[in-house]
């Protein structure tokens, strides 16, 4: 039993033991786990301080956010207002700067204005003076003064005028130069009797004459002389009227009153490519007056009196038109197929080159004595001195020429169709500038007589004209040729007198040619 009891008491007592280990055992997990929680707890909290912080952080940067963007709203409008501001002063300053340009503009077109309006004024008073000064010239009887204001007349009128062909400049010079007798304007004993008839040749340097007592006469330019080589002597029976060359130029046809010794008449017809001074002759003409032109390889011809108009084709004359009136002159159209009639009644015809249809195109009311027609200008003279130029064959409207006092002789276009002459019996040739005809005509007026015909040559550099005195002249087309010239007669440039009296005292003193020296006032 007391072992029972022993062993009960023993396995009690191991019991409390165990129990009690396990007590402690669970005492020490709970306080672990106690621990543990309290180390979690603490560990949350830090969390949650650690959120709390965050979220602080958070707010206090959205804050911060918040007001950087309310700030930056401020300043974007600031912005926007002052960039309204600055716009709104930029506009000012741009509409006052362009104001300010528009007025600078206007002042310097202004100023431009004022000096164009000056320089238009001394143009214009340089002019005057310039033509003044060359009409006064040849008024003078001192060879070397009138050289000088002919030459400066010229220098202002070249520095001055676009116009190339002033016929005060042209007199000036001509006749200062005659005064020295330059070799320019010299004229030439050409004809013993009346010179009927000039002819340009194929260049510059050549021309023809012809007179009432039959010779004609071919001049050659050799350094600064014209020289004259015969191709038809002093004859009876013959007084050239008309004289033509063929289409190229290698023939001359001479006609007027050619009559032979059993009383026909006769058209003549000479190779200029052989020494040979023997005519072919040419029959199937009648009468005493006849003229030429050659077109179309045929040659034309106003015949019988003035009473028909013949063609002359492979040495065959067959008459194409008679005429009731009287025809004067006629010119065959290049470009249409018309020939034009100037008849003594004063009237225009026009007739086709078959000799049909003629139509009076224009009435004069005076004698029609001359009649050209080249290219798109047809121009008639009349027996009172007075000129009609129609251009593009408008009969209704033309220019009226005035200027000749004497009857119209002979009319003639340059081949480039930029001028006319008109040789009258006023004893003048007049030189229109066709291109501007408003403008007033060179006067050609050193012949004594009466002018019976006249020429360009091949290039325009010279006029030729005959008159009836037997003279033959030869002149510059060009102003400047004789500008060039009058220097190299001159021995002195003006004195400070002289410029002032001549020029004007308030011109600045000039020399007017640079290789020569100023004569001084006490020599003057």
């Amino acid at each position: 039993f007391a072992f029972i009891f022993i062993m009960i008491m023993g396995g009690i007592l191991s019991l409390i033991i165990s129990q009690k280990r396990l007590a402690k055992k669970e005492e020490a997990r709970a306080k672990e786990q106690t621990e543990l929680a309290e180390q979690q707890r603490k560990l949350a909290e830090e969390k949650e301080k650690e959120a709390s912080e965050q979220r602080e952080r958070a707010i206090e940067s959205a804050e911060i956010a918040r007001i950087q963007e309310i700030r930056a709203t401020e300043q974007a409008e600031i912005a926007k207002k002052q960039r309204i501001a600055a716009e709104k002063a930029e506009g000012k300053a741009s509409a006052a700067a362009i104001a300010a340009r528009e007025a600078e503009q206007e002042a310097l077109e202004q100023k431009d204005l004022a000096e164009q309006e000056k320089d238009r004024a001394d143009q214009l008073r340089y002019l005057a003076i310039a033509n003044a000064m060359a009409v006064k010239s040849t008024q003078l009887n001192d060879p070397q003064l009138q050289g000088l204001m002919a030459q400066q007349a010229y220098e202002f009128d070249k520095r001055y005028n676009t116009y190339e062909y002033d016929p005060e400049i042209y007199d000036g010079l001509y006749y200062a130069l005659k005064e020295f007798n330059h070799p320019l304007v010299n004229k030439i004993n050409g004809h013993s009797k009346s010179a009927k008839v000039v002819l340009g040749g194929s260049s510059d340097d050549e021309f023809f004459t012809a007179g009432s007592q039959g010779s004609i006469l071919k001049w050659k330019k050799e350094g600064n002389q014209w020289m004259a080589d015969t191709i038809a002597s002093l004859r009876n029976r013959r007084v050239v009227k008309s004289m033509i060359f063929d289409q190229d130029k290698n023939h001359i046809y001479a006609a007027g009153q050619f009559i032979t010794e059993t009383g026909e008449s006769i058209i003549e017809k000479y190779d200029l490519n052989t020494n040979s001074r023997n005519p072919e002759i040419i029959e199937g003409v009648k009468g005493s007056f006849v003229k030429m032109y050659f077109a179309e390889d045929k040659l034309w011809i106003l015949d019988e009196g003035g009473k028909s108009i013949k063609s002359l084709e492979n040495g065959k004359s067959r008459k194409i038109f008679k005429s009731d009136v009287k025809i004067n002159d006629f010119a065959v159209d290049q470009n249409k197929p018309y020939i034009w009639l100037a008849a003594d009644n004063g009237d225009l015809y026009r007739i086709d080159k078959t000799g049909e249809n003629d139509t009076v195109m224009f009435q004069n009311g005076k004698t029609i004595t001359a009649i050209t027609s080249k290219y798109n200008f047809l121009a008639i003279g009349d027996v009172s001195g007075g000129l009609r130029l129609f251009s593009d064959y408008n009969f209704s409207n033309s220019n009226s020429l005035t200027g000749h006092i004497g009857g119209i002789d002979e009319l003639k276009i340059s081949n480039n169709g930029a001028a006319m002459l008109s040789a009258a019996k006023d004893k003048t040739v007049r030189v229109w500038n066709l291109s501007e005809i408003t403008q007033a005509p060179i006067v050609l007026s050193d012949h004594g007589d009466w002018v019976w015909s006249t020429d360009f040559s091949a290039n325009n550099e010279w006029i030729y004209s005959v008159s009836e005195d037997g003279m033959v002249h030869v002149w510059p087309y060009s102003i400047d040729l004789m500008g060039n010239q009058l220097c190299d007669e001159l021995d002195r440039n003006m004195s400070t007198t002289e410029w002032a009296t001549y020029v004007g005292s308030d011109l600045p003193y000039e020399k007017t040619c640079e290789n020569l020296e100023k004569l001084s006032d006490a020599a003057n």
